[in-house]
Formats: structure tokens, sequence, C-alpha cells
């Protein structure tokens, strides 16, 4: 009686177990990696060094990729839903890579940075509006990440400036993807909608970042052009608009829309690359922060902005690792 007893007591403890394990969908690939989905940001890592993107890789819209729940949450400015203390606002660095859809229309802004208000004088006035009169450059935070924007004012609005500060969001009108102070993109102060959920720190500054491929390399092997290589971001900075003059300048193919540079951990050091982005990849852009890692195809070991390597985010680029901030 006793040796039944113990068997059933096992058996109950194995069914358990069995119920509270949690189950792990390693895809069709059995790989933690992400292709381009930020959505699984969460997902370790242990890529590092060379490696090679898939053969004759599906080119994929960034309406059709899994890009697009990542930017249900970027757009979240444009919600009455989003006026709550629980959402973020507008990622403003859509503006840079989709323009059409969010030119003149209007978003939320939750303020993480204000800088000083100065009227608009001499060559400026050529940049704005006819009506602007004031300015001030302002960091629009959001859950998918924060970007620059230059804030302009008119007459009426102006006095509004002394109440915009770390913390308050504001509703703005997009006028343009860049074209302001430093290029930023032109918002136009509408109201001030009430306090944002800004983050009280910066979490980014503690990422872990594992180390990758030595992009030094690149200036004694021409055999690396046109090669796949990963980088490990330790830093990333904003996603710019290639104009046709700066286009014309570097070494970008014509596809070329978006840019940012890149700092490349590696087991020595840190080395600089401008990764750039075509139509089909620039919301990819939004993904790319410190600690993850990017899979890019190297176009050439110089001629980039500050003479970096240029170097390519394609359809089939993977982005693995997790980043916080």
């Amino acid at each position: 009686m006793l040796e039944l007893l113990g068997k059933a007591v096992v058996l109950s403890v194995a069914i358990a177990l069995l119920l509270t394990s949690p189950c792990v969908d390693t895809g069709s690939s059995g790989s933690n990696k992400r292709t381009t989905d930020p959505s699984s940001a969460d997902s370790p890592s242990s890529t590092a060094g060379t490696a090679s993107a898939p053969a004759n890789p599906a080119p994929r819209s960034p309406e059709g990729s899994s890009l697009a729940g990542f930017e249900e949450v970027a757009v979240a400015g444009t919600t009455s839903d989003a006026e709550s203390e629980s959402h973020g606002g507008f990622d403003i660095r859509l503006v840079r890579v989709q323009p059409g859809p969010h030119v003149g229309s209007n978003k939320l802004c939750d303020i993480s940075f204000a800088g000083r208000p100065s009227a608009i004088e001499g060559r400026e006035v050529r940049r704005y509006q006819r009506n602007a009169t004031h300015r001030m450059s302002v960091k629009c935070w959001a859950p998918t990440g924060a970007g620059w924007a230059d804030l302009v004012f008119d007459r009426p609005t102006v006095p509004s400036t002394h109440h915009i500060n770390r913390g308050t969001r504001i509703r703005v009108e997009i006028i343009s993807p860049d074209g302001g102070f430093a290029e930023y993109p032109i918002v136009k102060f509408i109201e001030i909608v009430g306090k944002s959920p800004v983050p009280s720190k910066n979490n980014a500054l503690f990422t872990i970042v594992d180390p990758a491929f030595d992009f030094r390399y690149l200036r004694h092997n021409n055999g690396l052009v046109g090669s796949s290589q990963t980088c490990g971001v330790a830093f990333a900075g904003s996603i710019d608009r290639i104009e046709d003059s700066i286009r014309r300048r570097r070494n970008y193919p014509s596809t070329a829309q978006n840019r940012m540079i890149l700092k490349c951990k590696h087991a020595q050091g840190e080395e600089w690359v401008d990764l750039i982005f075509t139509v089909q990849t620039s919301m990819s852009a939004l993904a790319i922060r410190r600690g993850v890692q990017v899979v890019v195809e190297v176009i050439s070991k110089d001629g980039g902005f500050a003479d970096y390597p240029v170097v390519r985010l394609t359809p089939s680029s993977e982005i693995s690792g997790s980043a916080d901030g």
C-alpha cells in the first residue's frame, strides 16, 4: 500500500512540473535571432564576429514585415488613448523614415529635454513658415525611442515656452521631416496637454554590449567589401535623411534614403561605421540602439560620414539581442 502511495506522489509531482514549465518556441530554424524585429527585443544573441546573410533573401516591405507591431507603438501619440498617463507619445523618428503619412498631422510629444527658446532672426527666417517667431530644440520621448525636433511658435503661443520642460506633454503639428536647426524635423506648437510618462533615468547607458567584428580589418582587406559582418552596437546616432547633394559626395548607392552612425564594439575597442537604409529597410532604423547586434553588408571601406566605412542594412539583415532605452 505504501509503495503504491509513493508512486502516486511521484506521478503527481511530475505532472505539476510539466504543466508549469515554460514553452519555448524556437521557430522553424531553432534560432533566437530575429530579422529586423524589435518586438522580440529581450531575446539573447550569441552571435559575434563575422556573420553571413541568408542566400537569396525574399524582399520585405516595412508594412508587411514584423516591424508592423513596433510601428503601432511608435505612432501611439496619434491616438486619443495616448493622452493617458500610461501611454507614451509619438516616436518623432518616424517622420525621418516615413514622412508621407505624418507631415501635416498632429502628434503628441513627451518632452524629455527642452532647450532655451530663442527668436527667429536673420538667415534663420528662411527655414520656417512666415508666422513663426520663436523656436526651441526639444527631445520627444516615446516607448520605442527618442528623437530631436525643432519646435516653432507663432506670436500668440510664445508665452507657452516658459511652461515647456522635461515631463511636459505637448501637441504639435508636423511641418517637415528635416530642415530645422541641425536638420531636425520642424514641428509647430499647438498646445500643452499635461504631464508625460517620461522615465526618470536612461538605462541605455548601463546596457552591456557584446563584442563583434572589428571593422578596422576593412582598411587592409578589400576582399571584405560585399561581405556581411556583425556590429555590436555601443552607440547609435540619430536617423538622418540623405539629400541628393550629400549622396553625390559620399559612397552611398542611389537607393539610400536614411543613414546613422554606429560605434561597433570589438575585442580591442570600438570602431565607427556609417549605416545606410533604403526605403524598404528604413523602419528597422528605429530598432537599432546600444546593446543590439546587427548584421550589415559592407559597401565600401571609406567614403561615408567623416570618411567612415559605409555599411548597409539589407532586407535579410538580423537585429538581435536586447537593449534598454
